[in-house]
């Protein structure tokens, strides 16, 4: 299957030298890359953006997060980024999925086949990664939680921002909802919120977004959704974009499968992989995240040189 890395990107120098590293690795592991999309947070215009380009098998497209430095980059910046990702895939190729990575994530060994294959076995695939436990990590559990209270605090909310600062002013407060624009952007969400819940979904639940594939049909449903028209509107979000990316699954009425048990492709944590790079080799993951922490320079050499070696081997 061809299919497309996505990989958003802040505005530092050193996000570009990750980002290389991230698609180096995933071209080495990889026979179906066509399209590497950068989304550059950056408000300028990086030539050093194209020199990541290093393969006549892949297309380079850079985009420009249309949030032009407004909002949160952490959370709402990146809900923007990955839904204009989403509708230039979706239009400009005919990519079977996407490969979703943060510049802290790396390809550490073969993964298309496993992927086709959930993607042909599995019923209504929206999104494949990692749901719920990172490892026996309470800490992601505890992120489940705070999502589902933060929506449920949304779906009680009135819908006039004066009515809902006079009665819920505390807990606006806690949600970083200061003015009646970030009320509205707010408020969007909660037909989402909904739909979600008529569909079955357990609130809060969500594929963690250190890396993760988006079928192409989520991809088609989010095209044809009008809300996600402009997502410019998610910049005064206070959600992680992996949250949002999850509760559009299931308002669109398809499904999130976990793939991330012994043998399967995906070992993702919110915060640091708490394993050394041979215990990562031994886990028998691909995808991994995230290698950022005291041992990323660690985490990145070994590798980039087990990837030269293996090239070598190879050729």
């Amino acid at each position: 299957m061809d299919f497309a890395l996505y990989i958003p990107v802040s505005n530092t120098a050193l996000d570009l030298e990750r980002a290389a590293d991230v698609i180096d690795s995933v071209s080495k592991f990889s026979n179906g890359l066509r399209w590497v999309i950068i989304l550059d947070d950056s408000l300028e215009e990086r030539p050093s953006v194209r020199q990541l380009h290093s393969s006549p098998s892949w297309e380079l497209i850079v985009l420009k997060n249309p949030r032009r430095g407004a909002g949160d980059g952490h959370t709402g910046g990146l809900c923007v980024a990955d839904f204009t990702a989403f509708r230039y895939v979706t239009q400009e190729t005919d990519a079977e999925f996407i490969l979703k990575l943060d510049t802290d994530s790396l390809v550490i060994s073969r993964f298309e086949e496993q992927i086709e294959q959930a993607l042909s076995d599995f019923e209504q695939v929206g999104l494949l990664g990692v749901i719920g436990d990172s490892f026996g990590d309470n800490r992601t559990y505890n992120l489940i939680d705070q999502g589902r209270r933060v929506f449920e605090t949304i779906l009680r909310l009135p819908n006039d921002f004066a009515a809902a600062w006079a009665s819920e002013r505390d807990t606006l407060i806690q949600l970083g909802v200061l003015d009646r624009s970030n009320f509205e952007s707010h408020k969007k969400i909660k037909p989402l919120i909904e739909r979600a819940i008529a569909n079955g979904h357990a609130l809060g639940e969500y594929c963690q977004g250190g890396g993760y594939v988006v079928s192409r049909e989520l991809l088609r449903r989010i095209a044809a959704e009008p809300l996600f028209a402009d997502p410019v509107f998610m910049q005064d979000l206070f959600f992680g974009e992996d949250v949002i990316v999850s509760l559009a699954c299931a308002a669109l009425d398809l499904k999130m499968y976990d793939l991330s048990r012994q043998g399967e492709p995906f070992a993702i944590h919110p915060f640091c992989l708490p394993f050394s790079c041979e215990e990562i080799i031994r886990l028998g993951r691909s995808v991994v995240h995230s290698i950022k922490g005291s041992a990323e320079a660690q985490y990145r050499r070994y590798f980039r040189e087990r990837r030269t070696c293996m090239k070598a081997a190879v050729g």
